[in-house]
């Protein structure tokens, strides 16, 4: 009986991811074993690991968004093509079987089959680069720098949440629910939570940039199917009369010493912007502007910064303090480029001209309130120039109207909620003039009673104060006598009257009976 040969083959076909633990897309290897050795090749195809199943040997294509099966349905032609091709190699080889004593002749055979064009995969559309095109396309100066650090906001979030898509056909109430929620825990580069103003202004522009994508003119998703308006911004647990108390402007006497202080070299240029920013309420990124002689108009003593770097609208700054006056002759057309460190500066400055008033402030930063105390010249920095140009306008009597047309404002709720700072003890002190003589029988005209306002000294003497209390006192008096006065002779004219209306004969009506 003839005995027959056996031949088994060691010849086989599996897919390995080269990186399986990527959240990017990664090569996929066909890895053939031939006779007890490993061979790889490259089949021209991407997936994400998180798309692949292993057990199957495929990629999977339900339940993923439309763009990632285009992607995956590609990945499958490929892998079907390579299984074509070994199937191929597989029947040459069996048929002849001495091949297989020359295993990297074999693996000559199976690329000898292999007819793979490697292909690009889509690319997604990306959420994030479409905010930082939109960006740099339409903002400009500090606003370009802050918007483009919300985006990073949002690219830490999809970093750190890998069943999150950087996608907008993968967008969603609650992905961008807990991106903004994420945004509450995120902590800066020295361990301290970011504050809530910096946390809410992210979420609203990346609010509303998202709500520009899916306008008309882009149309990346369905804004009213996702919700996404309906995803709350992080409230602020500060009471409203308590906010902005970190931003605490100047008092007179402050400028006064940062007037008066001797410095030199960088800290005279920071200390000497700053007062013109004092004298201004122009922003640090419109000092160029301000400064720039073809915008001065010294004959009408007045400035016209036409487009400022962040306001939309023109801003008419008029000179005629004579500090001011000298500052801008001063750097008029010297100015090149903002300081560097100028905060820092300014700082230092602030500290050695004796600026140590004890400011007290809450403070937020994710959900978390704290009470602060800090000294005026550590919490002291450029954009506080503008403050307090403000509110020492209001101080002053200033219209609404005429700050916003020297500041650029366009909206009367920033110049009152963010920009004024109201000293409480004052205004109660001002309220003491409508208070004296408000349930006043006699009606007397406020513009009598005598004023309780605290006396400046600026120039004013104490006894020619005094000397005006006293007349208004005396006016006010005379007011009095004089509304007596007149009651006196409405009285007599009464009876006057009166009497005369007696002397009259009866008439007819005297004599009729009229029934209860």
């Amino acid at each position: 009986m003839e005995v027959l040969q056996q031949h088994f083959f060691d010849l086989s076909l599996n897919y390995n991811l080269r990186n399986p633990k990527s959240k990017r897309p990664t090569i996929i290897y066909a890895v053939f074993r031939i006779a007890g050795k490993q061979y790889k090749i490259n089949i021209g195809a991407k997936v994400y690991p998180n798309q692949w199943d292993n057990r199957l040997q495929m990629p999977i294509i339900h339940n993923i968004s439309n763009l990632d099966v285009d992607n995956n349905r590609i990945v499958l032609t490929q892998i079907n093509q390579t299984r074509l091709a070994f199937d191929n190699a597989r029947s040459y080889i069996c048929n002849n079987p001495h091949e297989l004593e020359h295993p990297k002749r074999c693996l000559e055979i199976i690329k000898q089959n292999f007819y793979l064009k490697p292909y690009t995969m889509k690319k997604r559309d990306s959420i994030t680069q479409w905010l930082v095109e939109y960006i740099e396309k339409n903002k400009r100066g500090n606003t370009l720098t802050k918007e483009l650090q919300n985006v990073n906001f949002l690219r830490r979030f999809f970093k750190e949440h890998s069943q999150y898509q950087d996608d907008f056909t993968q967008i969603s109430f609650e992905l961008i629910n807990d991106a903004f929620r994420y945004m509450e825990q995120m902590k800066q580069p020295n361990g301290k939570q970011y504050a809530i103003s910096t946390i809410r202004e992210a979420q609203k522009k990346l609010k509303a940039a998202l709500k520009v994508a899916a306008g008309r003119e882009y149309r990346k998703f369905n804004w009213q199917a996702t919700e996404i308006d309906e995803v709350q911004i992080t409230k602020n647990l500060i009471p409203k009369p308590e906010r902005g108390a970190k931003n605490a402007p100047l008092t007179a006497d402050e400028v006064a010493k940062l007037r008066a202080y001797e410095c030199s070299g960088s800290s005279k240029v920071a200390r000497d912007l700053f007062l013109i920013q004092c004298y201004t309420g122009q922003r640090k990124s419109d000092l160029m502007q301000l400064l720039d002689s073809k915008n001065i108009d010294w004959n009408k003593g007045i400035i016209t910064v036409n487009k400022q770097t962040k306001g939309k609208c023109a801003a008419y700054i008029p000179i005629k303090d004579t500090l001011l006056v000298n500052l801008i002759k001063n750097y008029e057309g010297q100015l090149q480029r903002l300081p560097v460190k100028y905060n820092d500066n300014l700082r230092k400055v602030a500290k050695n001209a004796g600026l140590t008033r004890i400011v007290e402030y809450t403070e937020q930063r994710g959900k978390i309130v704290e009470e602060h105390k800090g000294h005026i010249y550590e919490l002291i920095h450029n954009h506080l120039g503008r403050h307090t140009f403000i509110s020492r306008m209001a101080e002053a009597g200033a219209r609404k109207e005429e700050i916003k047309s020297i500041t650029g404002h366009t909206c009367d709720s920033t110049v009152d909620d963010i920009y004024t700072h109201i000293d409480q003890m004052k205004a109660a002190q001002k309220g003491a003039e409508h208070q004296n003589g408000l349930y006043d029988t006699m009606k007397v005209d406020e513009a009598s009673c005598p004023k309780n306002e605290p006396v400046s000294n600026n120039g004013v003497r104490d006894d020619m104060v005094d000397r005006v209390v006293d007349l208004k006192i005396q006016c006010r008096d005379l007011q009095r006598k004089n509304l007596e006065l007149s009651s006196i002779l409405n009285r007599q004219e009464y009876e006057e009257a009166m009497e005369a209306i007696e002397m009259l004969p009866p008439t007819e009506e005297d004599f009729m009976i009229h029934t209860v």
